[in-house]
């Protein structure tokens, strides 16, 4: 085993090389401070899922099941990358292009949801819930306002 470093993604990191059958290995390791004792980690209590809402996540992981390809997933970025610079080389100036998100297209998840559901074939838990609007939750009690803590002044390190 090799241990070595990579640049991914604008920082170091640590990595391992090994031999496997005929090739090599890498997997990139935790430095120290990446890296906490258990012990350190403070035991929060998770909340009970809905269990509604718990089925349709069940259903949506069951419809997206399937064999992985690693075929199917191109680099985009390196492609990318690729054309502008045989764009460069052609002597055209490359060109700023638009952004891909499109933030006017505002989708009702939950619509969305329903009609993916109704779609495969299964019926939705979510259409046995009342709606959003004839719902009333009572308004969250506010307890006093956390004291701020007057500012350290020393000299920077």
């Amino acid at each position: 085993m090799a241990i070595g470093r990579l640049v991914m993604s604008t920082r170091e990191r640590i990595c391992a090389i090994e031999i496997e059958e005929s090739g090599l290995l890498m997997t990139t390791l935790r430095t120290a401070e990446e890296v906490r004792d258990v012990a350190q980690m403070p035991d929060v209590p998770l909340p009970m899922p809905d269990p509604q809402m718990l089925a349709i996540a069940e259903k949506i992981v069951d419809q997206q099941a399937g064999e992985f390809d690693p075929a199917e997933f191109v680099d985009r970025y390196e492609g990318a990358l690729r054309e502008l610079i045989e764009e460069k080389k052609k002597g055209h100036v490359p060109r700023a292009r638009p952004a891909a998100n499109d933030d006017t297209n505002v989708v009702d998840l939950m619509a969305a949801l329903r009609n993916s559901l109704k779609s495969s074939g299964g019926e939705s838990p979510i259409e046995q819930r009342p709606a959003a609007a004839s719902r009333r939750r009572e308004p969250a009690k506010r307890g006093p306002a956390p004291r701020s803590r007057p500012r350290r002044r020393g000299s920077a390190a």
